[in-house]
């Protein structure tokens, strides 16, 4: 995931353009919509979610480490936190997706 330019990014929004740029100032995309107020909240959007996809992820790693290490998780009681479990695994698989080949 180190190559993509520098996170935290930031939406840079003004009435000729709505920018994402990274802290060191670089630009990272040029958002453009017919709709101004779509441009600006995919922008926001945008900057959030890249800002926010490693600690969630590091995040949900932990919780999936610490929920495995539950002592008695064949019982039909744990079933849905398996189930839980599961479906974290899959969303971490489906995250790390697009990082797995830098």
């Amino acid at each position: 995931m180190e190559k993509i330019t520098p996170l935290p990014w930031q939406a840079e929004i003004a009435p000729e353009h709505t920018w994402i740029r990274a802290e060191n100032g670089y630009l990272v995309c040029d958002v453009q919509d017919q709709s101004k107020d779509r441009e600006e909240a995919n922008a926001k959007f945008i900057a959030q979610a890249c800002n926010n996809h490693k600690p969630l992820l590091e995040s949900l790693k932990g919780l999936l480490k610490q929920v495995k290490q539950v002592p008695g998780l064949s019982s039909a009681g744990a079933i849905l936190l398996l189930e839980a479990a599961k479906s974290a695994e899959q969303a971490i698989t489906k995250a790390e997706e697009p990082w797995k080949s830098q």
